[in-house]
């Protein structure tokens, strides 16, 4: 069995919309979860590849929490997160929570990591923004849970297992920095962790 769900096709795309998919998983036995990534560019001239070679300009990227059926169809949009580049809105770049017609403007971007992708039960999805976040299956309750990665929900639905360094890791990460004057030469070594999915 093989069927294309989506297809991110080369060409010059709609409107001035590159768009690529990650981090998809399993919502329930009928419907998937995905991220859809919409770049909305100002072109000079020629097509959304040009990108960095003086052709066309980023203007913002969303990030969309998405599900669809087995058969690629009835697209529901959980979630919208835009980031909009600097010069746009002003001199830094802006970040937003985008509902319907409001938009909310958060400190930190939150783009869904494309490798862990997403846990999801019958009442809850987990995923990481590098923090732990959960919502529920309809998109609302959007939370904020702890720093770290990978998240992964337990059989029972009660713990979220994730990575994250340890606070001696971090300590010691940043007393390298501080001595010699540069980045270590490998990064953060992550932990395993478990915590309850309320954040206690």
């Amino acid at each position: 069995l093989s069927i294309t769900l989506t297809s991110c096709g080369a060409g010059k795309p709609k409107g001035g919309e590159g768009i690529s998919y990650f981090g998809a998983a399993w919502l329930n036995n009928e419907r998937i979860i995905y991220t859809k990534q919409v770049e909305t560019v100002k072109f000079n001239y020629g097509w959304i590849a040009e990108i960095g070679n003086n052709t066309s300009e980023r203007v913002w990227t969303d990030y969309f929490i998405c599900t669809m059926d087995l058969n690629g169809e009835d697209e529901k949009i959980l979630k919208q997160f835009r980031f909009v580049e600097a010069g746009v809105e002003g001199h830094m770049p802006q970040r937003y929570i985008i509902e319907g017609d409001r938009k909310t403007k958060i400190s930190e971007m939150i783009v869904p990591h494309m490798e862990s992708g997403y846990s999801c039960n019958k009442y809850l999805i987990v995923f990481s923004s590098g923090s732990v976040y959960t919502m529920k299956p309809d998109g609302s309750e959007l939370k904020q849970i702890v720093k770290g990665g990978y998240p992964r929900l337990s059989p029972d639905g009660k713990l979220i297992l994730y990575t994250a360094a340890s606070p001696e890791a971090i300590e010691a990460h940043e007393k390298f920095r501080v001595e010699f004057k540069r980045e270590p030469p490998q990064g953060l070594p992550g932990s395993l962790w478990l915590i309850n999915t309320d954040g206690t």
